[in-house]
């Protein structure tokens, strides 16, 4: 069973801002275009920190930036049928991709959502948050990491990788 989170009206009705639609027209066709090799590039370095993540049979996970849904896939693996993972992403381009990737049809219990992760993801809805180079993108760091922990229940885990 697929996990939807529950956003906010005025965030799940809010129109883009003008850094989620320079994603959508600009950057996600070249994204799209070079997948195979951003994807090989990047998954190098969630390959090395995903072993080291304490995700647990049943967790709700939420991977913030989920691009083409790589990572969601391989969290909702460890989670099991019992737990669920949502990837959000802003680019429908790349959520279009990751939903219709073949290994998807393994992983019942992911779900794609098109939401900008600096406006809102609703309160205490995941056991653990998850990004790959997600984060780094955020035009107010500090309203996305917020909107973050307000998603996490008490004790919950976040862990995202960024270049340093």
């Amino acid at each position: 069973m697929s996990h939807q989170p529950k956003l906010p009206l005025d965030v799940a009705d809010a129109s883009p801002s003008p850094i989620v639609d320079f994603w959508n027209e600009t950057l996600a066709p070249k994204f799209v275009a070079f997948q195979h090799i951003l994807e090989g590039g990047l998954s190098r370095h969630s390959e090395n920190v995903m072993p080291l993540l304490d995700f647990r049979k049943g967790d709700r996970v939420l991977d913030v930036g989920c691009g083409f849904g790589d990572t969601a896939i391989a969290i909702a693996e460890r989670v099991g049928r019992e737990g669920s993972v949502v990837g959000l992403d802003c680019c429908e381009g790349f959520l279009n991709i990751a939903r219709n990737r073949p290994e998807k049809a393994l992983a019942p219990n992911v779900s794609f959502l098109n939401a900008d992760a600096e406006r809102g993801l609703g309160e205490t809805e995941y056991d653990a948050v998850f990004s790959r180079f997600g984060t780094m993108f955020f035009v107010s760091p500090i309203a996305g990491l917020r909107s973050i922990r307000r998603a996490l229940v008490p004790g919950g885990r976040f862990t995202h990788i960024v270049w340093r």
